[in-house]
């Protein structure tokens, strides 16, 4: 192998770590973003949660005359 093919095999070796570390970097904000948008979903469901289920006691109470 000449000195000018394995200065190429180099470059390229170089551009396909910097792709994959492009790759790897936009695939993980692309996971912190799902994760950051599941856990509002989970915030907003206990919330919810709670609401229920202060609103249904609320209800019994009135229904049973306690209210």
């Amino acid at each position: 192998m000449s000195f000018v093919g394995f200065q190429q095999l180099k470059k390229d070796k170089v551009e396909l770590e910097n792709q994959l570390e492009q790759e790897q970097e936009a695939l993980v904000n692309r996971l912190w973003k799902r994760m950051d948008k599941l856990e509002a979903e989970k915030r907003c469901c206990a919330r919810f949660s709670v609401i229920y289920i202060v609103v249904y006691s609320c209800v019994g109470d009135w229904a049973r005359g306690i209210a």
